[in-house]
């Protein structure tokens, strides 16, 4: 402490007054402009990193309902698939007598697929 006190009165004292005034008081105004941007800073840091993860939260269960709805249409539209006894009917056919019944069921069934869904 004593070497950088000798050190500093070395140093300023071949300085003129004028000099040594102006350097104290651009030390005395830009220190507290540094602290308090500092401070903002941090400050400012915390507030956009608790709006972010407010904001992922709030995305994560915006899309979890979303893919809940979504399944849920999806095993609705299933269910009433399966459950139509002449839907099902037409899609377990293998064995045509022509080409036409064959295509007549095809559209049949693409028909009501898109009624369902």
């Amino acid at each position: 402490m004593f070497k950088i006190k000798n050190y500093l009165n070395k140093v300023l004292s071949n300085f003129k007054v004028r000099t040594r005034l102006l350097v104290f008081f651009l030390l005395v105004s830009i220190i507290p402009v540094v602290i308090i941007g500092y401070f903002s800073y941090n400050s400012a840091r915390e507030t956009i990193e608790n709006k972010i993860s407010h904001y992922t939260e709030q995305l994560i269960q915006q899309s979890s309902i979303n893919l809940n709805n979504n399944l849920e249409k999806i095993e609705k539209n299933s269910t009433m698939i399966i459950s139509n006894r002449d839907l099902m009917q037409k899609i377990s056919k293998l064995d045509y007598e022509d080409d036409f019944d064959e295509l007549m069921d095809i559209k049949d069934v693409d028909n009501q697929l898109n009624s369902i869904v």
